[in-house]
């Protein structure tokens, strides 16, 4: 169309991020619910906050609220918290959690949820938890759809785009850093990808070190 812009260079960098994922849980859809971007837009602490994911977002946000004052139930439906990390730390970071005054429940996958005019009920087995908010923090996704990435001849699945050890994708002329390329997603982290994919693609005799 008129409004459409075309841009030419030698590289192309692909740094889009990620978006908060939302599992399709019965009744999530009609329930006003948190993420770790809408959370802030709070202009109140909840009496009893709800989190449901205890990965590194869902911990900070759990003990963060915590010790503003709020009652936190943490649930997660794994054995353990912070699946991607040594064993040890995340029972560390349990017991400190807990001691912080978490209520954190192991092994609690959330069947279904739904919203009244007491608050949000979340029914875990055959529990159901009131809470007056719910944040769900259950990861990222990242952000390809719409990027048309197979017309570029650029790799991606759902879990992001296809990097080699230098962040170049499948096509040549391409590189991706940060969160749309799936792996670790922190922001000390996404910050170093962008300088090595700088580096990498536009000064290519020095790039030594491997950025994976």
């Amino acid at each position: 169309g008129d409004d459409e812009t075309t841009l030419k260079a030698r590289r192309f960098i692909i740094a889009t991020g990620a978006r908060p994922t939302v599992p399709p849980i019965p009744g999530l859809d009609n329930t006003d619910y948190l993420t770790y971007e809408t959370v802030w837009d709070l202009e109140e602490l909840p009496r009893r906050l709800i989190v449901v994911g205890a990965g590194p977002i869902g911990c900070e946000l759990a003990q963060a609220f915590c010790r503003l004052g709020p009652s936190v139930t943490l649930l997660e439906g794994a054995p353990r918290i912070m699946l991607q990390d040594e064993p040890e730390a995340a029972e560390l970071l349990s017991q400190h959690l807990v001691r912080d005054g978490v209520d954190l429940r192991l092994n609690a996958m959330v069947q279904r949820v739904r919203q009244s005019s007491d608050g949000i009920h979340v029914i875990v087995g055959d529990e159901e938890i009131l809470g007056d908010a719910l944040l769900m923090s259950v990861g990222r996704t990242p952000n390809v759809a719409g990027l048309e990435l197979d017309k570029a001849g650029v790799a991606y699945t759902p879990k992001g785009i296809q990097v080699n050890n230098r962040l170049r994708t499948t096509q040549r002329r391409i590189y991706a850093a940060g969160d749309c390329a799936g792996g670790y997603q922190f922001t000390h982290y996404a910050g170093w990808q962008g300088f090595m994919a700088v580096r990498n693609a536009f000064m290519p005799k020095f790039a030594t070190a491997k950025a994976a």
